[in-house]
C-alpha cells in the first residue's frame, strides 16, 4: 500500500532544472498556473503509480484534480476501479503573492478557493483509501520572502482550523532568469 511518504518523496523529486526554469517563467508573469502544475505533477506520479499496479487519472473521481488509484478495464480504456482498492484524490490550488488579500486567494466565499478543498479533505467529502491529499504552490515574483510566508501561514492556519496534518512543505529554488527580482516559491501538502 502506498503511503503519504511514497507522495512527498514524489513531491520533492519532481522540481527538475527544467521545470524550476518553466515555474520561475511563470511566476514573474502573476498568472494562475494550476493546471501546468497539475500535469507536471500527473506525470510524475506515473512511476510510482505503475509500481503499485495503479494508474494516474486526470480529472476523475467527482473532479478531482489527479487521482492515483486502482484500476479496470472500461468502454475506454483504463478507468478508477469503481469495488474500491486504492483511491488518493490530490486537489490542487496555485496562488501568487500578487493577490495581496490571502483571504480573497484562499477564502472567497462562492469560490472553488483553497478553504473549500481543505474543509472537503477535513471532512471526508471526497472517499479515500486510505487518504486524500490537498496541495498548494505559492510564488512571489518580487523575491519577497516576507510575503511568501504571510500566505504560507495563512494556509497553515486554514489547514490547522480543520486538524489536517501537513505531510509537505518545502521551498523550490527559482533561477533568477531575468533581471529584477529573484522570483520566490512554495509547495504544501496536507493531508486527513
Amino acid at each position: 500500500m502506498l503511503s503519504k511518504q511514497d507522495f512527498t518523496d514524489v513531491f520533492e523529486g519532481m522540481w527538475t532544472t527544467e521545470r524550476l526554469e518553466t515555474l520561475a517563467r511563470i511566476a514573474v508573469q502573476g498568472r494562475q498556473f494550476e493546471n501546468w502544475w497539475k500535469f507536471e505533477l500527473a506525470t510524475s506520479l506515473w512511476e510510482l503509480a505503475s509500481s503499485n499496479n495503479a494508474k494516474v487519472f486526470i480529472e476523475a473521481h467527482g473532479r478531482a484534480d489527479i487521482v492515483v488509484g486502482s484500476w479496470a478495464d472500461g468502454p475506454f480504456g483504463a478507468e478508477l476501479n469503481p469495488t474500491g482498492g486504492l483511491c488518493v484524490p490530490i486537489e490542487l490550488k496555485s496562488s501568487g503573492t500578487w493577490w495581496s488579500n490571502t483571504k480573497k486567494a484562499f477564502e472567497e466565499p462562492g469560490q472553488d478557493r483553497l478553504a473549500v478543498d481543505l474543509c472537503d479533505l477535513a471532512k471526508g467529502a471526497r472517499t479515500n483509501s486510505p487518504f486524500a491529499l490537498v496541495g498548494l504552490l505559492l510564488t512571489d515574483a518580487n523575491g519577497n520572502r516576507k510575503e511568501l510566508d504571510r500566505f504560507a501561514q495563512h494556509a497553515l492556519d486554514l489547514a490547522n482550523s480543520w486538524k489536517l496534518q501537513l505531510v509537505k512543505r518545502n521551498d523550490l529554488p527559482l533561477p533568477k532568469l531575468y533581471t529584477g527580482h529573484q522570483p520566490l516559491a512554495s509547495q504544501l501538502f496536507w493531508s486527513n
